[in-house]
């Protein structure tokens, strides 16, 4: 353990001093893999799992504003946008499902309703239009639709 500074440590203190007094003032960008790279060599030297989301800033204002809204969208360990993401997926999907199976339901229904009553006539065409009916809506029940 150090506990007192030699001669020519203590005669170096004015020149560190003014390094890092400089790097502690400068406003220059930061190399950004350089510093993911030294983030994630200081969890590995610590021993300590990296978090799947650090935040990195070109410089610090950026961060003081970025930090706190990054962490906003990691509550409890569940990163807040891939809830969003997944949940507009399936909504999104949920949605162009039903409108093309409504879509496509009501136009093959009317082409096959047209067809049948064209075809078989006005007493026929009615008992083969019940028999298409009833077995679209059975098909399509079997689907999952409605």
């Amino acid at each position: 353990m150090l506990t007192k500074l030699t001669p020519e440590q203590e005669a170096r203190i004015p020149e560190w001093i003014e390094k890092w007094t400089a790097v502690g003032l400068s406003t220059e960008p930061i190399d950004i893999e350089q510093a993911r790279s030294a983030i994630a060599q200081e969890y590995a030297v610590a021993g300590i799992r990296m978090p799947s989301t650090v935040t990195l800033a070109p410089d610090p204002l950026t961060l003081a504003i970025s930090g706190p809204m990054s962490s906003a969208f990691i509550k409890d360990g569940v990163n807040v946008w891939a809830n969003v993401r997944d949940n507009v997926r399936d909504n999104v999907w949920a949605n162009v499902w039903a409108n093309v199976r409504d879509n496509v339901w009501a136009n093959v229904g009317d082409n096959v309703r047209d067809n049948v009553g064209e075809n078989l006539g006005d007493n026929d065409g009615d008992n083969g239009w019940a028999k298409v009916r009833d077995n679209g809506r059975a098909k399509v029940g079997a689907t999952g639709g409605d």
